[in-house]
């Protein structure tokens, strides 16, 4: 678990146990059922992978948060052109402003260019 970790419904976080992310529906709460010392848990809805949707109990020492983006999305950014997505392939960076990271794109023709994670808009596919 990470240390003194709390997550508020609606946070998007990932398992140490799937490569599946979900987002806080409930919680923290008691759960009773496991030996180890901590006992909080939270109600997550899976955001991918074949039980998209579903609700499922996470303990909360196997929760960390998930990051924003990662390597082979595809995002847009602000100002691509409608209908152009671009693929990530590296990030983040970090840049002398602590609150801004910045990511190397690609496009459909393997033309790189980069983007400040605040501009990026994941696509949904």
């Amino acid at each position: 678990m990470r240390e003194n970790s709390v997550f508020k419904v609606g946070a998007v976080v990932k398992s140490e146990a799937t490569p599946n992310r979900g987002k806080v529906l409930y919680g923290p709460f008691e759960y009773g059922g496991y030996a180890i010392g901590d006992r909080q848990s939270y109600l997550v809805e899976l955001l991918e992978g074949e039980k998209k949707g579903t609700a499922v109990h996470w303990s909360a020492w196997m929760i960390s948060p998930a990051p924003r983006f990662e390597v082979g999305q595809k995002v847009r950014f602000q100002y691509s052109p409608e209908g152009q997505s671009y693929e990530l392939v590296a990030g983040p960076y970090p840049t002398s402003s602590q609150d801004v990271d910045f990511w190397v794109l690609k496009d459909k023709d393997g033309v790189h260019d980069t983007a400040f994670e605040k501009h990026m808009v994941p696509v949904e596919e």
